[in-house]
């Protein structure tokens, strides 16, 4: 039997992959599973073009979990098979999605340990992706081509980006609430499916509006694919998701599963930004308050109180409807609206505005916070002229590959060379719009002003900022050696893991000691010297103590948590515009980054961020790991975690004192009270 169109297409992308011609991906960080861009696009030949049907290419993004190119092809495309070619233009644009992949995942690096993990990955991409693409309504962004081997897809190009950006433009009343007709729409297209089908992150950066601005419902589940796969997948924020999902989200009976009901908590979630400009539980910057608060029964938001956007004219009826869905949206299951009964309220309104339209809506949303208005060279300029030295003209170019060697959410990391022949690390700010209170180059503005104040031996060397890319670069020496985590692995005597733990005291003592708080200290964020000595890394969550005499920001930056190692209350507490971290933050978790170095495992292991969460309103802590010290010296130990964790921060040690506890457990001896001064106390 010949082969179908799609069967050619699947066959050509994966020849395409596996042409052994193609440039390797760099040995650390994340990639494409189908190659760097370069490579995809020199292996897309003119010959592939023809089959194909491509007209143009062009990369558009980097996405929090794939890369994301813009194609135009034919109508005869085999992209395209299942649409009737008299319904599209000659020419039709398609978005391409290419999921990143940890390079030790990729199939050309040989065999890996963990290949059953790359197939189940596979296998979920194909079994997601494929219920999308048996969607077909307008209201539904269509999915136009699977690939679940090399981990692509093809969907339908939206021309006016997402509803969270699309907001910002000034409205018509008819037209905001025509866009909510058309989210329902969807919706109910879904809910009424047999068997129904719940959408599962329903928010507006996931909504898109295409022609005429028509809204679609989009994206199913890109984000949640990859939630059980974040090592594969490494600069993906899976958290972010927390703030539009349901109560019944995190339940113990069936954690993680999209229902139906759970679809409406989104959408009204969805209704208060739409309405406020605001944010889910706006107030909480971190995703750990967030998923207290969900547990705790605290709704996202008031609508009844909350400030609307700057400039808005709303007329009392889309108020009142706006209102009246959002309180319907978050009672408990048995009592929430179903998609149908909402759907009709909001097109008797429409239509009663059609009858009598009001006024133009005016919604001049403000963006979300950023962190300062000067372009990036006035940036780069303020920091080389009060912190950091300019080593742009230092730079052997030619030594720095086109590709990244290490990608993360904020940055790329590349391997190069100083003109005098030293291995450096480039930290390069991504350049993207809509990065708002998590602005990339102001990120590592404020890093590189921070660790331009730190030396020590425990602390990795700072050399000084460049210019490349068109962005702000951090540079570093370049460590052969693996982070803290992946070098744990390997089999070395209690004493030198007792001794690297006290070496890592004794740099977040010193960090103490010049009135700096670290923040987000944990194995990523310690790198190890060929010469075994642990360098702390990854200031950009730092804080000096005494603010009024730093280098100022003219906003906040927005402060992430990584929960398995953040102390109770910065994952609980309530945090506002004058939060910093403490001294006694970073010291709770300097305990779990003991803990992760003595068991060669991430705190809390097998447990999800919620169940955490959940131990730690009850007072809990990680359980005693009996198999990984010697009986001599593990109560000693483990009395000094369980001091690190205290739940009041005034009974944890300092880390001056974390290290001498340690050296003494090393050499056997009783340690002495420490008398270091430290910087706040």
């Amino acid at each position: 039997m010949p082969y179908s169109r799609k069967n050619l297409v699947l066959l050509k992308i994966q020849e395409i992959a596996k042409d052994k011609n193609r440039p390797l991906p760099s040995s650390r960080g994340s990639v494409a599973i189908g190659g760097p861009q370069e490579a995809l696009e020199e292996a897309l030949g003119p010959a592939d073009e023809e089959d194909l049907h491509v007209v143009t290419s062009a990369f558009l993004k980097e996405g929090s979990a794939a890369d994301v190119w813009l194609y135009q092809v034919k109508k005869t495309s085999s992209l395209l098979a299942g649409c009737a070619p008299e319904d599209l233009p000659d020419v039709v644009p398609v978005v391409k999605k290419v999921m990143r992949v940890a390079p030790r995942y990729f199939r050309n690096f040989g065999s890996c340990r963990n290949e059953h993990i790359l197939l189940d990955l596979r296998k979920d991409f194909q079994e997601r992706f494929q219920l999308w693409k048996s969607l077909a309504h307008p209201s539904i962004a269509a999915l136009y081509f699977i690939a679940p081997r090399e981990l692509t897809l093809f969907q339908e190009y939206c021309e006016n980006g997402n509803l969270r950006e699309y907001l910002k433009q000034s409205l018509s009343e008819i037209e905001h609430i025509r866009i909510v007709e058309d989210i329902l729409r969807g919706v109910v297209y879904l809910h009424t499916r047999d068997p129904p089908v719940a959408h599962g992150y329903i928010n507006p950066g996931k909504i898109y509006i295409g022609h005429a601005g028509r809204a679609k419902l989009g994206e199913f589940g890109l984000s949640k694919s990859v939630a059980g796969f974040s090592h594969l997948v490494p600069s993906i924020t899976v958290t972010g998701m927390t703030r539009w999902m349901s109560p019944e989200y995190f339940n113990d009976s069936e954690p993680g599963l999209d229902t139906i009901p759970g679809d409406i908590w989104s959408f009204g979630c969805t209704l208060l930004e739409m309405i406020t400009g605001l944010i889910p539980y706006h107030k909480s910057r971190y995703d750990t308050q967030v998923l207290a608060k969900i547990l705790g029964g605290v709704h996202p938001g008031n609508p009844e109180l909350e400030r609307y956007p700057k400039g808005g004219e709303y007329p009392q009826e889309y108020i009142g409807l706006v209102r009246r869905l959002i309180s319907q949206c978050w009672l408990p299951i048995a009592k929430r609206s179903s998609s149908q009964d909402l759907l009709e309220q909001v097109t008797q309104v429409l239509f009663r505005l059609h009858q009598a339209p009001s006024e133009a809506l005016k919604s001049t949303y403000e963006p979300l916070p950023i962190s300062a208005t000067m372009s990036i060279d006035e940036i780069f300029s303020c920091l080389t002229h009060y912190c950091c030295t300019d080593v742009t003209a230092l730079l052997d170019l030619s030594s720095i590959g086109g590709h990244r060697d290490i990608n993360t959410r904020h940055n790329n990391i590349y391997h190069g060379r100083l003109l005098n022949g030293t291995e450096v690390a480039l930290k390069v700010a991504k350049n993207f719009p809509g990065a708002a209170e998590l602005n990339p180059v102001l990120r590592i503005a404020h890093e590189l002003y921070v660790w331009s104040k730190c030396d020590h031996p425990n602390i990795l060397p700072f050399i000084g900022a460049a210019m490349f890319h068109n962005s702000i670069a951090l540079i570093t020496p370049w460590m052969k050696q693996d982070d803290l985590s992946a070098w744990r692995q390997r089999t070395l005597s209690t004493e030198i893991y007792l001794d690297i733990c006290a070496q890592i005291s004794d740099g977040l003592s010193y960090l103490h000691s010049v009135g700096i708080v670290h923040g987000n200290l944990k194995g990523r964020k310690v790198l190890m010297s060929d010469d075994m000595i642990p360098k702390i890394i990854g200031f950009d969550e730092a804080v000096f103590l005494n603010p009024d005499n730093a280098l100022q920001f003219d906003r906040e930056l927005v402060r992430k948590v990584t929960t398995r190692w953040a102390a109770p209350e910065k994952l609980l507490g309530e945090v506002d515009e004058s939060y910093r971290g403490t001294i006694e933050s970073d010291v709770y978790s300097l305990g779990m980054t003991i803990l992760e170095v003595i068991t060669g495992d991430v705190p809390w292991p097998g447990r999800r961020d919620f169940h955490i969460i959940k131990s730690l309103m009850e007072g809990e802590r990680p359980e005693r790991p009996h198999s990984h010290l010697p009986d001599e010296q593990a109560d000693l130990v483990w009395d000094l975690l369980t001091q690190c964790w205290e739940e009041k921060p005034a009974d944890r040690p300092t880390a001056a004192e974390v290290r001498d506890k340690l050296k003494a457990i090393i050499d056997k001896k009783p340690a002495i009270r420490s008398s270091e001064n430290i910087v706040g106390q």
